[in-house]
């Protein structure tokens, strides 16, 4: 590798470094630098019947792994997960259940994700560290539905967890959720796993860009705009505000009470929980703040739009102060059509360079 030192000691790698023939990074890829692919769908596992395990396997040999699972239950389901069909007790994981202490799990055959036995639908998203010849480490977070309508407030999960084969030199060839209570998965349910290594040059990424917006002008909201309808919603959002703002978000317009949220700030406990609201709320605490979100969203046409957010904003100006955190999960109780437009509710005045953007895929 050629490398350039510049004054400060900064480095900039020279035009012989990038790989020959590697095409330009297209329009609409995410989290994608220099020519390298993004997040590569590797794996996707649909059931047409119902079942107590879903198992995406021959996975390639990757570094890192994002998994998509979209649970949809009959009766009561309760969720763990396994990497390469091993039932020993080599799980370890360190779990939150709606914002309550740290559960340790250890010695475990599986790692497990739910909060309590839900007849429901989930989203998941998990993301796995897979290097050779060390634990193999994944962190997930979790909204449940808690049952359909705004009068239930969602469930949330944050889990971490490690898996320790016999052989650490052994990759991640496959992943399983199984159930173990007395409900099954339904017909449709899904799990989507995406790879991404630093040698992949690809330009098959799963994430495409829907909207991009950013203000050149204030205003009092930030706006996607129309976008294409997908199943998969990748979300983000940076918002500078100019007075008081609180991005929590609305779905195709709608300003109606058909919104419910289960969020936490700072790790306060219990939880709030707003039902019958009118936006989904990512942020608790309206301020003079910038805020960086970011947000996943399953969005089915004929199920309740589950979502997961979590946001950071810079609180009172001043390395004297420290930032404020929030974690969040939502539905938008909305069936028969699926999200195409997404705004932010609040009463403050967003400032020039607020940015909105959203990827999705089906």
């Amino acid at each position: 590798m050629v490398v350039e030192w510049l004054a400060g000691n900064r480095i900039r790698g020279t035009s012989t470094d990038r790989t020959v023939g590697t095409p330009a990074v297209p329009t609409g890829t995410a989290d994608t630098a220099g020519g390298v692919g993004g997040w590569k769908e590797v794996g996707r596992t649909t059931l047409e019947s119902a079942s107590d395990t879903i198992t995406v396997s021959s996975l390639p040999d990757k570094r890192y792994y994002m998994v998509l699972s979209n649970i949809i239950s009959t009766g009561y389901t309760y969720h763990q997960i396994r990497l390469n069909g091993d039932s020993g007790s080599n799980y370890a994981s360190r779990r939150v259940n709606n914002g309550a202490a740290d559960q340790l799990i250890v010695d475990q055959a599986g790692i497990f994700i739910a909060p309590t036995t839900m007849a429901d639908q989930v989203l998941s998203v998990a993301y796995l560290a897979s290097k050779s010849g060390q634990y193999k480490l994944g962190m997930d977070t979790l909204v449940n539905g808690g049952g359909t309508g705004t009068s239930e407030s969602t469930k949330r999960v944050e889990m971490v967890g490690k898996y320790v084969p016999s052989d650490l030199t052994d990759p991640i060839s496959s992943l399983t959720m199984y159930n173990t209570h007395s409900g099954d998965y339904a017909s449709g349910s899904e799990i989507v796993v995406l790879a991404w290594d630093p040698a992949d040059t690809h330009t098959t990424n799963f994430w495409e860009e829907l909207a991009s917006v950013e203000l050149s002008a204030t205003a009092s909201q930030l706006d996607s705009g129309t976008f294409t309808a997908k199943k998969y919603l990748l979300g983000k959002i940076y918002a500078k505000g100019t007075s008081g703002i609180n991005p929590n978000l609305q779905f195709n317009g709608d300003t109606g009470t058909n919104y419910s949220s289960r969020y936490s700030s700072d790790g306060a406990t219990p939880d709030g929980i707003d039902t019958g609201g009118t936006s989904i709320i990512n942020n608790s605490n309206a301020g003079n703040e910038n805020s960086f979100i970011n947000f996943n969203i399953i969005n089915n046409s004929a199920t309740e739009k589950l979502m997961i957010s979590h946001e950071t904003n810079n609180n009172t100006n001043g390395i004297g102060n420290v930032p404020s955190r929030n974690e969040a999960t939502g539905k938008w109780v909305t069936t028969g059509s699926q999200i195409t437009q997404i705004t932010t509710k609040s009463a403050g005045t967003y400032a020039v360079g607020s940015i909105i953007k959203v990827w999705g895929s089906d």
